[in-house]
Parts: C-alpha cells; structure tokens; sequence
C-alpha cells in the first residue's frame, strides 16, 4: 500500500503542509521572543538590606520609581535588614541572573564588609554584575552644640592631642567608623572608640555630652543640626553642602585630600545577560535625570555620582584594593 502510486500527491502535500506548520510554529516563535524582550512588564525586585525609612530605603524607593516609569514594568523595593546591608547582598547572590532582582549596595555591604568580616561570604566583583552607581552620600563631623565645645574641627583635633577624647558610631567597621579612624590617621590624632548599635542612640548620648564628637551620616545628623541639639563642624565630602555652605569640608580644615562619602548603587547577580544588563543601565541613567528624582536625592543630601555598568565595574576594581590597603593600615577588624 505504501508504494501504491495514487498516494504519492497526498505526501508531497502533507510534507508541504507539514513544512508550512513548522515555518508559522517558528514565525510564531520569533514573535513571542521579540514580545517578551526584558522585562515584559514583569515586576522587578530591589533588595535593600536596611529597613524601611533609612536613608538606603527612601533612596531605593525614589530611584524604584523613575525606573518603573522608564522600563514600563513594576519596580519594587524588598527590605532585607540586617548586618549593615550583607544580609541582603547574600539573598541576591543565590537569585536567577536574569535581571528581576537587584541589590542595592553600598560602599559598606559591597567593599568593606566583604574585607573585615568572615561572615560576608560574597564579593563584588566575583558574585555581582555592576548596573550603575546612584549617588554619594557625605557625613558630617558633629560635637555636641555646647558653649565650651569645639567650634572648629581644628579645635577638636587640637583637643585630640591633648587629653583623650572619644568618639562614636553605630558599631565596629561601620562607615562612621571608618571614616573617624581615617581622619585621625590623616591628621596624626588618636581618640576612643565607643561603638553603638544605631544612629539614635550614638546622636543621643553626644547631644548629652557622653560623647566628645562623632562622624554620622547626613541622614541622621542634619535633624539634630538644625534643631541646635548638635553643632557640625566639617563635611566629609569633596565640596561644601548646598543646604549648609557655611560647613567646610574635612579637606579645607586639614589642608590635604579627604573625602569620605558611602556610594550607592544597583548590582545584578553574576553572569545576568548583557543585553539586560545594558538596558537595566541604560533605564537608571534616565531615571537619574528626571527632575522628581533630582529633587528627591537632593533633599537627602545626596550628591551625584552617575556610572554606567562598565564604569562601575571599572571603579570596583580601584575601590576594593584601595580600601584593603586602608584597612590593613588601620587594623580595624570585625571579629563577629
């Protein structure tokens, strides 16, 4: 029957219907890859490891919201508090690298953790693929507000050298920290470290005068500042503030290079595809020029710092061997 000559039309047709099918299946094919090109209105998660209403979250929150605008799919921010930020870095560590979940990182949880604490089992550059950086956020020197205080943070180093003077922050290695051991390096000052666990309670016992200075983020301090609890006596970053140009920087007041600011930015988990990457990158350097996000970074003191992926990645590399270098100088350790 196979080989009866009457049935050999009907094949030749069914191989070119067949043929046709497989053409429309591929054709079909092509077209739900090109609809579904990244991110196809698929939500997209930015882990931020500090809690909600920190400066890390609010900042998130605004950038999530231009990036919504700009990829045309849900952007969401999903706190993972704990442990300065590495409890969040390590849950995008183990995500599918496919674009939907993001870390915010800092100079903290993405540098200097990794170097100081054995609990940190990432690093940036290995475990992370750099998108873009957001900003830079400075730190101010602050004294208690008192009529015998320092008013200037050449009194207070002066002091430094004559008693012994204690300082505070929200714990060991934390950027406060950090950022104190390296102007007491950079100026030949030694003073007292009293760690704490949080922001509020560090600032509290300095108003009171428990404390002889303290080097604290914007986000924290500046309330305090203004409500003349506290008096700031130098910014840490490469420029004045525009909000309080009367405040030097560190740099002006020791006569040397000095800036001292905590980075932010989005990474993806390692081996993420070019191609959404490039577009994740491309997504956040619009958001960044959007007035509303301007005006909000802005009022958090935060000051521009605008990378594209292979720029972040290319300042990771200078970044992490720089602060080895340091911290090996200054022999600060996390032993938890």
């Amino acid at each position: 029957m196979d080989n009866a000559p009457g049935l050999a039309p009907y094949r030749a047709i069914g191989r070119r219907g067949l043929f046709a099918v497989l053409l429309g299946l591929a054709g079909a094919l092509a077209g739900s890859l090109a609809h579904a090109e990244f991110p196809d209105g698929k939500p997209i998660r930015i882990v931020v490891g500090f809690g909600p209403g920190t400066g890390s979250d609010l900042q998130a929150r605004a950038v999530a919201d231009a990036m919504s605008r700009e990829l045309a799919a849900p952007v969401i921010v999903d706190n993972r508090p704990g442990a300065a930020g590495m409890i969040g870095a390590m849950a995008v560590t183990t995500a599918a690298p496919d674009g939907y979940t993001l870390a915010f990182g800092t100079t903290t949880s993405m540098v200097t953790l990794p170097l100081l604490s054995r609990n940190a089992k990432y690093d940036a550059l290995r475990d992370f693929t750099p998108i873009a950086t957001l900003g830079k956020a400075p730190f101010l020197v602050m004294v208690a507000n008192k009529p015998d205080g320092p008013a200037t943070l050449r009194d207070l180093l002066a002091r430094t050298k004559a008693r012994s003077l204690s300082f505070g922050s929200i714990g060991n290695g934390s950027f406060g920290h950090l950022a104190t051991a390296r102007l007491l390096q950079a100026t030949g000052s030694t003073a007292i470290h009293v760690p704490y666990k949080s922001s509020p309670q560090e600032l509290q016992d300095l108003a009171a005068g428990s404390l002889d200075f303290a080097i604290d983020s914007t986000t924290a301090g500046l309330p305090l500042v203004r409500n003349g609890l506290l008096r700031a006596l130098a910014v840490t970053s490469a420029s004045r503030l525009a909000s309080m140009p009367d405040v030097p920087t560190v740099a002006e007041t020791i006569g040397q290079d000095f800036e001292h600011t905590v980075w932010t930015g989005l990474l993806a988990p390692a081996h993420t595809p070019d191609a959404v990457v490039a577009k994740l990158s491309k997504a956040v350097a619009a958001a960044l020029k959007s007035s509303d996000l301007q005006a909000r970074t802005a009022s958090m003191e935060l000051q521009p710092f605008a990378l594209d992926a292979a720029g972040f990645e290319a300042y990771l590399r200078t970044e992490v061997p720089a602060w080895r270098a340091f911290l090996l100088r200054a022999d600060i350790r996390i032993d938890e």
